[in-house]
């Protein structure tokens, strides 16, 4: 896959941006950054670094000329820092001297991996190459420095693309790289199909128990369902970073074997809480019970059911008020239409399961689902929901 120079060369512009924030920690250099800083007054040592900032002031201008002026000056001041050298070898690069810029850059990479510029260059010279083992290498150093490092974004991209750069990345995943979590985030910010690809491989590497963290990933998954309306897409990535291993079921801890708390996603039971309301999921069921004088939510979450019928079933035990329902179970659209409002009645202390038909509309996506204790139930317990398609 030939990447032509014009993304090579953005690749460089945003390494070198991303130098700027990386590498220079210097007081005088961060003053330089707001005001001209008398050389004079800079011992000889920290002079490469202000020449640097002066340098990397005229790329974001576009003067890449004057720009490698100044980056020589630096690395004469500096030649075994590496920072220079690859700051000179990406203004050669965007002026357009890309022998001059080459050098530049064998000379940064015999000093010291560190540098962004000099990560993405090789980066870049890899992909061009096809060479996706290496690619793969370089793309792993960059993010192990920064796993949000903005850089390596359309690399990863570029790399999810293609079959063998897919390969590469899958046996590096498989490893367990510290930024996982991060690549699996990532994901919110693709379109469909890129997600798609990235996606598959999280998914194979989750499989292989290189899970990302729920912690790190939720973020992402909220962004995704609240803020994008991408509920199934959500949903896929929160299956891989946040279920439990083995809960694949259609309701998400339908068995109440797991603690929600903590991390609040649309997936997983959410207790909204009410006054006069007692609910808490422990010991493999949901636990109500209502002492106010009307029904309340006391468990909620979005489903992804498809198009087309299926079946809800529950299992519920407690005490109600002669011929009123124990449980009350809802499934509604984003239209708020109601697909169903059923429950079980009784008045013993036995479990009922109860079962439900429902036909899924074709614009009925993402449905929310919700419990609710009837008013003036008693002690009640839920210990088991679950959806299952059935033929068309």
């Amino acid at each position: 896959m030939a990447l032509g120079a014009a993304a090579r060369a953005l690749a460089l512009g945003i390494g070198a941006v991303v130098y700027a924030g990386l590498s220079f920690g210097n007081g005088l250099d961060r003053l330089s950054l707001n005001r001209p800083v008398n050389q004079a007054w800079v011992p000889a040592a920290l002079q490469a670094q202000v020449l640097r900032q002066a340098a990397l002031a005229e790329i974001r201008s576009g003067r890449s000329d004057s720009a490698a002026a100044l980056a020589r000056k630096a690395v004469v001041r500096a030649p075994l820092e590496p920072g220079s050298t690859a700051l000179l070898g990406t203004a050669l690069y965007i002026a357009g001297q890309r022998k001059e810029a080459d050098d530049a850059f064998q000379v940064a990479r015999r000093l010291g991996w560190r540098d962004p510029s000099t990560q993405a260059y090789w980066l870049a010279r890899s992909v061009s190459a096809e060479d996706f083992e290496t690619a793969v290498e370089r793309v792993d150093a960059i993010l192990r420095a920064d796993p949000n490092q903005p850089a390596a974004r359309q690399w990863l991209v570029a790399l999810e693309a293609n079959p063998d750069g897919r390969k590469a990345l899958a046996a590096r995943l498989a490893e367990g790289p510290d930024w996982i979590a991060a690549y699996a985030a990532g994901a919110a910010l693709l379109d469909s199909a890129a997600f798609a690809r990235r996606m598959d491989l999280v998914e194979r590497s989750a499989a292989a128990r290189r899970r990302p963290s729920c912690n790190e990933t939720f973020d992402a998954i909220n962004t995704m369902a609240y803020k994008q309306g991408r509920f199934t897409e959500a949903r896929r990535l929160w299956l891989s970073a946040c279920a439990a291993p083995g809960d694949t079921g259609l309701i998400a801890n339908g068995s109440f074997d797991q603690d929600p708390a903590g991390i609040v996603t649309p997936f997983n039971w959410t207790l909204p809480g009410a006054a006069g309301l007692y609910a808490v999921i422990d010991q493999g069921a949901l636990h109500l019970r209502n002492d106010t004088g009307t029904a309340v939510a006391a468990a909620q979450q979005f489903v992804i059911l498809a198009p087309g019928p299926h079946r809800l079933s529950w299992s519920a035990a407690g005490k109600s008020k002669a011929g009123e329902p124990r449980i009350l179970v809802s499934l509604r659209c984003p239209d708020r239409r109601e697909l169903m409002a059923s429950a079980g009645a009784g008045t013993t202390g036995a479990a009922l399961v109860v079962t439900a038909d429902i036909s899924i509309p074709a614009n009925c996506q993402p449905q929310l689902l919700t419990i609710s204790a009837p008013s003036g139930s008693g002690d009640m317990a839920l210990e088991k929901i679950e959806a299952v398609p059935l033929p068309h």
